[in-house]
């Protein structure tokens, strides 16, 4: 585009050159002159369609391109989430507390089940109904949880704390085992 400006450029200092003698007038008009037929060739070419097609397809270009970073650093959380939960299968903790949720669901009711008369949870509102967790089966990825959060009736009306234990498969959903007991952690 600018080799076409300089060639116009000469044309109007050429084609003034011809009608004034005035070399300010030759060279401030030429000048003046070149820009707007350049202006016009350049709307009347297409150049501005052009200009705004490349602007179009530079922006489409940056959408894929931002589309195309967010699913790597998409898939890249997602592997690290993966290999989080695979290191997590490895601790009782972790594994524990990824689960104790639904472990809870499923041991309170059957822990409240054992209650002959009447029983009363003692963790409060805020508190946690399993407060321990260890491997049941380290192969088979199944806990152990354990508490000490409630207390049974017994025929006399007394109140006595007990323990219980729930053994839970969180990969199945299912509970295992329930025990409980007599007594304090």
């Amino acid at each position: 585009m600018l080799y076409v400006w300089l060639v116009c450029l000469v044309v109007c200092v050429f084609v003034l050159s011809r009608i004034t003698n005035s070399k300010i007038n030759v060279f401030g008009g030429g000048f003046i002159l070149s820009i707007f037929i350049m202006i016009a060739v350049y709307t009347f070419t297409g150049g501005a369609k052009e200009q705004a097609t490349k602007e179009i397809k530079r922006q489409a270009q940056a959408k894929i391109e931002a589309a195309k970073a967010k699913e790597a650093r998409r898939a890249a959380a997602e592997k690290k989430k993966a290999e989080e939960y695979e290191k997590c299968k490895t601790d009782s903790i972790c594994w524990g507390n990824k689960h104790s949720l639904a472990a809870t669901y499923k041991c309170q009711d059957a822990v409240e089940r054992f209650a002959k008369y009447d029983f009363k949870w003692t963790d409060g509102v805020l508190g946690s109904k399993l407060t321990k967790v260890r491997w049941k089966n380290k192969d088979e990825l199944t806990l152990t949880y354990s508490g000490d959060k409630i207390q049974f009736q017994n025929g006399f009306g007394a109140w006595q704390n007990m323990i219980y234990k729930c053994g839970y498969d969180p990969t199945n959903d299912k509970l295992l085992s329930v025990d409980v007991k007599p007594g304090r952690f």
